[in-house]
């Protein structure tokens, strides 16, 4: 493959730097071989779908997260407010 937009892809790659692949490849993937074309747009959606899998388990973990603290918060309220009456009533009883 003697192809100059893919010898500067390679470049590029090498760098390592995600954004400036990406935004390589959306200047010049058309310039690609068809094959490589073809494997980068899967990568590239195996990568998306990875990525929104990875944010909604983060999301689920947080939601779970703040309803265990919730139920925490509700546990601790119900125990002070318990403990106000049981105060309240041995006031009443000792008054």
């Amino acid at each position: 493959m003697n192809n100059p937009s893919y010898d500067q892809f390679l470049d590029v790659l090498a760098t390592g730097d995600e954004a400036q692949t990406v935004a390589f490849l959306e200047a010049h993937l058309k310039e690609l071989p068809e094959d490589l074309q073809e494997k980068i747009v899967f990568a590239l959606f195996e990568d998306s779908v990875g990525k929104q899998l990875e944010e909604q388990e983060a999301l689920a973990s947080a939601q779970k997260e703040g309803l265990d603290i919730l139920a925490k918060l509700q546990a601790a309220k119900k125990m002070y407010e318990e403990a106000q009456q049981a105060q309240a009533l041995k006031e009443s009883l000792g008054a």
